[in-house]
């Protein structure tokens, strides 16, 4: 469309009402909530009034209530302990000079950006009707706890998420994560002879390789952190480590013939032999084959032969 003068008439920024302030503010200036629709997938108070009214755990609740978000003290517990990492390289906060009661304010700022940093999380996220369309509340914020049926429901949510260190694979991980390490690593167990430390370590390593180009692939797909070189990094990593014909040569176990797409094997072969063996392929006969067939047999039974 053209303006009076000729220009191209600027289309509206997407915007809604804020029902904190009362302003209309684009959609950019509220944090996302998907499940609201009613809301346009955001909360109904615009980022400007949720820093400015948070200040600590019962004002993140009641914002939480108002946003119609359900309240998690787990949520709550692990922004207190990411804060402690921004706090670590705080000058003021550091500084033995600086009052106990500014330091209590860093504190408390510092929960609360990682609060809002974390809450959209896959894990954390979790819509509960509590306002409803015209405004009414359900519930006031101190009667708001998890309903009982679903306490165990939400603990095995949250734990799924949440991170733990693992010995034996020097890290800390998450439940699908380490899930998915245990099965890669059965599966070359399956297909190698894992009889030494070094080898066992070495396996490792590979599930540990395909694990990060997972995550690396599902960052980059969702738009979170990283770029396509991150990701060609880990491919490259993974595929120097699966490749190794080292590995291959002393850890196949006799007889087998899978495992790692079969392409340390080919590896070894070739620089073991110079050659490549190759199995032979057979097709499923057709209708053609059949009659062949047929035929052979019926020149078998009158005495002459045939050959192939």
């Amino acid at each position: 469309m053209q303006g009076k003068r000729g220009r191209p008439k600027k289309s509206a920024v997407p915007s809604k009402l804020c029902l904190k302030c009362d302003e209309v503010k684009p959609m950019s200036s509220f944090y996302k909530n998907r499940d609201w629709m009613a809301q346009q997938c955001t909360d109904a108070w615009c980022k400007s009034c949720a820093q400015e009214y948070c200040k600590d755990k019962e004002t993140l609740r009641e914002y939480c209530w108002h946003n119609n978000r359900q309240w998690s003290d787990h949520l709550y517990d692990t922004a207190v302990g990411k804060s402690k990492y921004y706090l670590s390289k705080h000058n003021v906060y550091l500084n033995p000079k600086t009052p106990e009661k500014t330091k209590e304010e860093i504190r408390a700022v510092a929960v609360v950006i990682n609060f809002f940093a974390i809450m959209n999380l896959a894990a954390y996220y979790r819509y509960i009707e509590n306002i409803k369309e015209d405004g009414e509340g359900y519930r006031l914020p101190d009667d708001n706890p998890v309903p009982p049926d679903d306490e165990d429901t939400e603990k095995k949510r949250l734990d799924f998420g949440r991170k733990r260190y693992y010995p034996e694979w020097h890290g800390e991980f998450t439940d699908n994560e380490i899930q998915y390490l245990r099965d890669y690593y059965e599966k070359l167990q399956n297909d190698f002879s894992l009889d030494t430390i070094s080898v066992q370590d070495y396996a490792r390593k590979i599930a540990l390789a395909s694990l990060t180009v997972n995550i690396k692939s599902n960052d980059l797909h969702n738009g979170r952190k990283c770029s396509t070189q991150d990701l060609k990094d880990a491919i490259n990593i993974f595929d120097s480590l699966s490749k190794s014909a080292k590995f291959a040569e002393s850890s196949r176990k006799a007889g087998e013939s899978t495992g790692l797409g079969n392409l340390g094997e080919i590896i070894a072969r070739i620089e073991n032999t110079g050659l490549l063996q190759t199995t032979k392929v057979e097709f499923e006969k057709d209708d053609i084959d059949l009659i062949i067939d047929d035929f052979r047999h019926t020149i078998a039974a009158v005495g002459l032969g045939v050959s192939d």
